[in-house]
């Protein structure tokens, strides 16, 4: 009996959840609040009647006769439905749904479209319902039901499902626009300053380099993301993020901070191109699955090896931005010998254009190497999944650019010259039972002018990081060396200003505790010290940053989400009678407007004071006080 009943439960509640619900009064003993309502007010006059009352009796026990009745009228209901997606198919191939006007053409397409999406869920729910029929074929038959003729129809429609998911328009469209409005301002005839160095509070035009408030400081932009996707299944899959907007201009490209630059009117010029566009396929070889993706993508490797930084995450939230792949033009190629899988890519990163006209182009994420840029990268990378235990992961990578570094190594005598970044390591994820989890990295970089070595010493990162999970809350503890020679295009963290520090060593450290679904209270806390004693670099063994950074995140109902955090960084250099430091202050308030829409609104104060001293990615030795407001939309369809 109970296997019976998670059977119909299935069906009536899938077919409930995609039968169109229309405005009708529900059984009058059915409370608002039970968890059924909805499902019962879709199926009301169609496939349940109640009794002659009006009232449902849900606590009565349903005879089979009454059940057969009620699943007779159900597979009814769906084949309507589902003729008059047929219709439709044949409306559009024949041209006498519409008169050619291609609006009412895409109204059709878009119709059509929503209800087989709809019928996606209906195989579990035609499952359910071919083995009740079996359950019940004694009921049905005494009802004058052709048995037999609906087990062939449910069949059939199972089939011709899958059918229809091939046979609607094989490009799908999406897209998400975001508007975005910064307003900063100074404070104390200082400018203030963002974490990723941009200035705030600057003036234009009369007021050009003098502080200002925040009426001669606003700037707005906006981007749009077209997302285009095709190709069925079992066959060659494409797609593209097609991007339009100023941003890029106004923002800088994925890898790049505009560090020392204000936020200016003079940067909004509107540029458009592909982010990615790309075809993947697969095949076998020698017995072994092969997929293969061809043209622009997106691709990241680990935090030492390769992963894109995002600079403005603080006050521009969106995913493709923030994801951290590197967008690159070429190919690649996944094996898969059982669970272990090989990815080899090849790819171009210089030179990827979004196009703002003849005379402006904005490379999408150029790589820095020397006084140029990597141009060219070849990457092969060994993935060991261990289960629930998480996994290992081997890479290699090969980056060539075309432009030498004249000294790669100035203080060795002697000049060498270098044009090629070579990078190679392992990062573990793993997980013992459900809280203890382990982390581990370790990379090592050499610069070579093509085979000859022009530098391979003090070139290592690694780090080393024990967590526990608990019911509500969690503690997390490591500890980590980035050597002074270490290069490679990742993302291993932000003391203040500096992204990517090195010639560093020291502990860090992160705690959460949530006493409620809706709170958040987080901590986190690093501590580094200079690793050498090495002229021009910013810190040396006596030397140390601290970086503390607290907040909690309060989803304050279904609508509002609220933000809070403080972020405090103190330099101690030895001999140094003051010591620097970098504060922000940041509040952030999100509001969701609907299930596709969200505006949300952030504060961030910076106030900052080098003491004298050029800190890495701070545009002067002085102080900096001033806030930035930020207003983003972000619209998905």
């Amino acid at each position: 009996m109970n296997k019976t009943l998670k059977l119909a439960m299935s069906a009536v509640l899938g077919v409930a959840l995609v039968t169109p619900a229309f405005a009708q009064d529900n059984f009058p003993d059915v409370p608002e609040n039970h968890w059924a309502y909805q499902a019962l007010q879709n199926l009301k006059d169609k496939v349940l009647f109640g009794y002659p009352d009006g009232f449902y009796r849900g606590p009565r026990m349903t005879s089979r006769y009454e059940f057969a009745v009620a699943l007779d009228k159900m597979w009814k209901l769906m084949q309507a439905q589902f003729d008059g997606v047929n219709a439709k198919i044949a409306a559009l191939q024949s041209n006498t749904g519409g008169n050619g006007n291609v609006a009412d053409l895409k109204k059709q397409l878009d119709a059509l479209q929503a209800d087989v999406n709809s019928m996606k869920s209906w195989k579990s729910s035609i499952d359910s319902m071919q083995k009740l029929v079996k359950e019940f074929e004694p009921q049905l038959q005494q009802l004058g039901v052709d048995v037999k003729s609906m087990k062939d129809e449910m069949s059939d429609m199972d089939r011709r499902i899958t059918e229809l998911e091939g046979r609607t328009t094989p490009i799908k469209i999406g897209a998400e626009v975001n508007l975005l409005v910064l307003g900063a301002h100074s404070t104390d005839g200082t400018f203030g300053i963002t974490r990723d160095g941009r200035v705030l509070g600057e003036g234009e035009g009369s007021y050009s380099g003098a502080p200002v408030g925040i009426d001669k400081d606003v700037q707005v932009y906006h981007e749009a993301y077209i997302n285009l996707s095709g190709g069925k299944e079992g066959e060659p899959q494409w797609k593209g993020v097609l991007l339009i907007g100023n941003l890029f201009d106004g923002l800088g490209n994925l890898d790049n901070s505009l560090f020392g630059s204000s936020f200016s009117s003079a940067d909004n010029d509107t540029v458009m191109g592909f982010g990615e566009f790309n075809v993947t396929f697969g095949t076998s070889v020698a017995g072994q699955g092969v997929k293969a993706t061809v043209g622009r993508f997106g691709h990241q490797t680990g935090r030492y090896l390769l992963k894109r930084t995002s600079f403005t995450e603080s006050y521009y939230k969106q995913d493709w931005r923030d994801s951290g792949d590197f967008i690159m033009d070429g190919g690649i190629v996944n094996f898969m010998f059982g669970k272990v899988s090989l990815d080899v890519f090849l790819a171009q990163n210089s030179g990827l254009n979004l196009n703002g006209g003849s005379a402006h182009n904005v490379d999408i994420n150029p790589i820095s190497f020397g006084g140029g840029t990597i141009d060219r990268t070849l990457g092969v990378e060994l993935n060991f999944p261990l289960n629930e235990m998480g996994g290992i992961k081997l890479a290699y990578l090969w980056q060539d650019s075309n432009n030498l570094i004249a000294d790669a190594n100035p203080g060795v005598a002697g000049n060498q010259p270098a044009n090629r970044l070579n990078v190679f390591g392992a990062e573990a994820n793993l997980k013992f039972g459900s809280n203890i989890h382990v982390y581990g990295a370790y990379s090592q970089s050499s610069l070579s002018e093509n085979t000859t070595n022009a530098l391979d010493d003090a070139n290592t990162a690694w780090e080393a990081g024990l967590g526990y999970m608990g019911s509500n809350w969690g503690i997390k503890g490591g500890y980590r060396t980035i050597e002074t020679n270490f290069f490679a295009a990742g993302d291993w963290g932000r003391m203040g200003t500096w992204y990517n520090p090195t010639n560093v060593e020291g502990w860090n450290a992160m705690v959460h505790f949530s006493p409620s679904a809706d709170l958040k209270i987080w901590g986190k806390a690093e501590m580094l010290e200079g690793n050498e004693n090495i002229v021009g670099d910013v810190l040396g063994t006596d030397d140390d940053v601290t970086s503390i950074k607290f907040g909690l995140d309060y989803k304050l109902n279904n609508y509002l989400d609220l933000g809070l955090s403080y972020e405090d960084v103190s330099w101690k250099f030895n001999g140094v009678a003051n010591d620097p430091f970098q504060r922000w202050y940041t509040l952030m308030l999100g509001y969701n407007l609907s299930s596709n829409s969200k505006l949300m609104f952030s504060y961030a104060y910076s106030d900052a004071d080098g003491k004298g001293i050029g800190l890495p990615g701070m545009p002067g030795t002085g102080k900096f006080r001033g806030g930035l407001f930020g207003t983003q939309l972000k619209v998905s369809f």
